[in-house]
């Protein structure tokens, strides 16, 4: 069978390609190749043995894409969401379930926030992971 026309896969990718300078595009598209095809963690350097395993770019080019490199994570996430939405959802209402337990909600870039622990049990902290739930507060 002759599929004609861009693949799922090109099509979802082209709705972000908005989100990226032209050559950030591209090492995102390898980036996110290689987070499919990528065995056990996704680790980037388990992603770039994936997908480029020619080494056609160097390998600090995608760990610098992460840390500097030109593109929008919120931008990124409204074409996710949109392409989700008009496949699963074109009709009625989304109900969304989130869950933010393991989302950093204070530093220096949290502007008024603040967050505190409540324990479920009076015993000494035996572990480093809290027991009790993470409340966010903001002014």
């Amino acid at each position: 069978m002759t599929v004609r026309g861009p693949s799922a896969w090109t099509s979802l990718l082209e709705t972000a390609r908005g989100c990226f300078g032209a050559p950030s595009f591209g090492i995102f598209q390898t980036l996110l190749a290689g987070w499919v095809l990528a065995p056990g963690r996704r680790t980037i350097t388990a992603m770039v043995a994936a997908a480029d395993p020619e080494a056609r770019r160097a390998h600090d080019a995608y760990h610098r894409f992460i840390r500097v490199g030109r593109w929008s994570t919120q931008g990124l996430w409204r074409s996710l969401v949109c392409v989700l939405v008009a496949r699963f959802a074109a009709e009625g209402t989304v109900t969304l379930d989130l869950d933010d337990t393991v989302y950093k909600k204070t530093g220096h870039k949290v502007c008024g926030q603040a967050s505190s622990e409540t324990r479920s049990d009076l015993r000494p902290r035996r572990s480093p992971t809290p027991g009790g739930s993470t409340w966010l507060s903001s002014p």
